[in-house]
């Protein structure tokens, strides 16, 4: 919740940077080293990582900052698990499926980086090498975990981020550009990913 808090007020400037700094140093300091965090209500580790990343993506570069670490870390681990077919799983070790592949790659816009162009090359392929004729993308494997905890399932839940992928694949604006926007009253154009094009090993 406070991952995903904090990349919603990325979105307001400078108005709401002060809340941003405290949710990414609560962040930092409950990510394990491993760039995971305790479970939450999805059944991937990646879930939370990537609302995380978002959150930790505008000052990714301050030096010794907690968006820093958290960034480091995320793109750690998304980074050394991706499968053999391109995708990722829910856990070390499972086979690939659509939410858990839709989740790394939200991660990989975020963290950027030469090694992250190539990761999500792999990610978009798998995910659209499973699109089905009706346009779907939803392969049946449940993500949701209710508050006993037990597994349900969503149909919709793996498509719903599978296009949130490809659009953040595409381009995620930043609150900078946001700003010249609202100046402007023009929309910002489409473009490369600016996340990726960072230079991050």
């Amino acid at each position: 919740m406070t991952a995903a808090a904090a990349n919603a007020l990325t979105t307001q400037g400078s108005a709401q940077r002060g809340t941003v700094a405290a949710a990414l140093d609560f962040l930092a300091s409950r990510q394990h080293e491993d760039g995971t965090f305790s479970p939450d209500w999805s059944s991937s580790r990646h879930h939370t990582v990537f609302r995380a990343a978002l959150a930790a993506a505008e000052d990714a570069d301050a030096p010794e900052s907690s968006a820093q670490r958290i960034t480091a870390r995320c793109r750690r681990l998304v980074l050394s698990s991706q499968n053999d077919d391109g995708g990722w799983g829910q856990q070390d070790g499972s086979s690939s499926d659509t939410s858990s592949t839709a989740y790394a790659l939200i991660t990989l816009t975020a963290v950027g980086g030469h090694q992250a162009h190539e990761a999500a090359c792999g990610g978009a392929a798998y995910l659209l090498g499973r699109q089905h004729p009706n346009g779907s993308i939803n392969d049946g494997i449940s993500d949701s975990i209710g508050p006993r905890p037990f597994g349900f399932t969503v149909p919709l839940l793996a498509d719903a981020f599978a296009l949130l992928a490809l659009g953040h694949l595409t381009h995620r604006p930043t609150s900078r550009e946001l700003a010249a926007d609202n100046r402007t009253g023009r929309p910002t154009p489409p473009g490369p990913p600016a996340h990726l094009a960072r230079t991050h090993a």
